[in-house]
């Protein structure tokens, strides 16, 4: 590639991660000016025990919490504008988003629209107007598409037969919380799955030539790492916390290699998309305009 041509890179989203940091999720609330929590996740994660163990996290805090788990492996907007509603009449303050992509495709969906009037298919394409939303923390347990880096989601309407992607500074959760011990109990099948997932993500920002220096680096480096540490949940039925926690490295560096070389870690798929252009002044973390 042509190192000497002009790009910019930049990471709205903070990254926090190492095995156990899932224990200072309720310090991350606090710190975001967020006492009032609504936390999103799947059926499937309540079964396995994983949103009580982090609702009990929160409320361990005295913070008040409410979960909603209404969410589909193909986010429906349906779903997203439920939890929006809820968001707003119960007045949260912080969006935790639980789970694989689905989960955190809808939290921060959730967020956005927690903030905005009209429905979430309003805002489809990159950078489309509109106010800030509530501060997500985006909990990661799986390897997979690194949607708590992302500056997309992507929602389904599957009645109309459509998905549509959201993007742009807006749509970015403001912490990443990955911790490798929730993904430990994943059988190796959805283990592997995901992480091809992941590998497959870092192998179509390679062979992009919309690319920049930061991102090829991030893609050679995601490819190695997920190639060799998939091998062993493929041939063992358990992993352990140690290639787990090689494996949850993976969701958010094909995430941030993805791909544009013009400051995006994620791109907008059409060669044609307009250059994005974001306000740079911030805004309160604890309260959106009503």
């Amino acid at each position: 590639m042509n190192h000497s041509r002009e790009y910019s890179f930049e990471l709205p989203t903070r990254i926090e991660f190492g095995v156990g940091v899932i224990e200072t999720l309720a310090e991350l609330v606090v710190g975001l000016g967020g006492r009032r929590v609504l936390l999103v996740s799947d059926p499937g994660l309540v079964a396995a025990g994983v949103v009580g163990r982090v609702s009990a996290i929160l409320t361990a805090a005295d913070l008040d919490v409410i979960t909603f788990t209404e969410v589909e492996p193909e986010p429906e907007a349906e779903g997203v504008m439920a939890g929006a509603r809820l968001c707003k009449d119960e007045d949260r303050q912080v969006v935790v988003g639980v789970g694989g992509g689905s989960a955190l495709d809808t939290a921060k969906s959730i967020a956005l629209m927690a903030c905005n009037t009209g429905h979430i298919r309003d805002f489809t394409g990159l950078d489309v107007p509109s106010e800030p939303g509530l501060p997500v923390i985006a909990v990661p347990t799986t390897a997979g598409t690194g949607s708590e880096c992302a500056v997309w989601s992507v929602i389904s309407e599957k009645a109309q037969n459509v998905k549509y992607g959201i993007g742009g500074r807006n749509m970015t959760a403001t912490v990443a919380l990955c911790d490798p011990a929730l993904s430990v109990s994943l059988p190796a099948r959805l283990t592997i799955g995901t992480g091809l997932d992941a590998l497959a993500h870092g192998l179509e920002s390679y062979v992009n030539k919309a690319t920049q220096p930061i991102s090829e680096a991030l893609s050679e480096k995601s490819m190695e790492l997920i190639a060799r540490s998939l091998r062993t949940p493929s041939t063992t039925a358990r992993t352990s916390a140690r290639v787990r926690t090689c494996s949850s490295r993976r969701p958010w560096r094909p995430a941030l290699s993805h791909r544009p070389a013009w400051a995006w870690p994620t791109p907008w798929p059409c060669p044609w998309a307009p250059r994005p252009r974001f306000r740079t002044e911030t805004s309160s973390l604890s309260s959106c305009p009503r």
